[in-house]
């Protein structure tokens, strides 16, 4: 009978050190490598360093500069186009449209987390898709600018205008002659860059799939870089849409169009890098 009881008191006792064990594996260590990593990246303290302005790269002038801009962002394309950046380690620039956070705030939250990925301001309405409406009052255009910088909570202020291609920098304008053009100065005056974009990957007005093949695509840009058409010497823009990654093509085609660009020996970089 007492062997039986110093058996059980022995295997109690062995459950516990085990468990005490698990516990200690996780426990002044902040847990697992997962376990720390997502604490950090819910701290309010990585987001500042985010956030943090960063010194400006300058590229020399013999490299050929690709800005990967992707608008409308966040959409239900929004987390396969971060998936797609993470794995292909790229610098890309997402103009976000403030008032699709409440449906989508968890993929906001992914770009914010993903340090490949700077945050930038699409507006918060888009306009409504209504942009002549939207631009005929430019100082209310400029407010829902302004709405967006508030709930993006960034501090780069580069801004891409819904539906237009504008460009206004401190030290040069392009394309502000049009509607949208005196919302451009307003922001301009306020401390705000706007930017346009060189080449668009297209798609479908219905279909949101992309129009050009990849090799289509690519030809583009390598014609554009040899014919230096775009706007700055050796910088291109080019201009996406988080929805296209909703369907099965763009989903597909867009890692194999980084793939061809990259074995061009274009370099990527965010949008705030692009020369003033």
């Amino acid at each position: 009978m007492f062997t039986f009881v110093l058996a059980r008191f022995f295997a109690a006792l062995l459950m516990v050190s085990a468990c005490q064990l698990k516990k200690d594996a996780t426990a002044g260590t902040g847990g697992s490598a997962t376990d720390s990593t997502q604490a950090m990246r819910d701290s309010a303290a990585y987001f500042a360093a985010k956030k943090a302005k960063r010194p400006k790269i300058v590229h020399d002038s013999t490299e050929k500069v690709i800005y990967l801009t992707m608008d409308d962002g966040p959409l239900r394309g929004s987390t396969y186009l971060n998936k797609i950046i993470l794995d292909k380690k790229i610098k890309t620039s997402v103009f976000i449209v403030s008032g699709h956070i409440r449906g989508f705030g968890k993929y906001f939250e992914d770009f914010r987390a993903n340090d490949f990925v700077e945050i930038c301001n699409h507006s918060h309405t888009h306009a409504n898709n209504k942009y002549l409406q939207f631009y005929a009052n430019p100082q209310g255009a400029a407010d829902d600018i302004n709405q967006c910088d508030k709930l993006i909570n960034t501090n780069n202020k580069a801004v891409r205008l819904p539906g237009r291609n504008i460009w206004a920098l401190p030290a040069r304008v392009h394309g502000i002659t049009q509607s949208g053009g005196k919302t451009a100065e307003i922001l301009r005056e306020q401390g705000y860059k706007i930017f346009g974009w060189d080449a668009e990957w297209a798609h479908g007005a219905k279909s949101q799939a992309p129009v050009k093949s990849p090799e289509q695509f690519v030809g583009l840009i390598n014609g554009i870089f040899k014919n230096k058409s775009m706007w700055t010497k050796n910088h291109l823009v080019i201009l996406g849409h988080d929805e296209m990654l909703t369907t099965e093509k763009g989903r597909r085609e867009f890692p194999v169009i980084i793939d061809m660009l990259l074995a061009k020996g274009y370099v990527f970089e965010h949008i705030t890098n692009y020369p003033d």
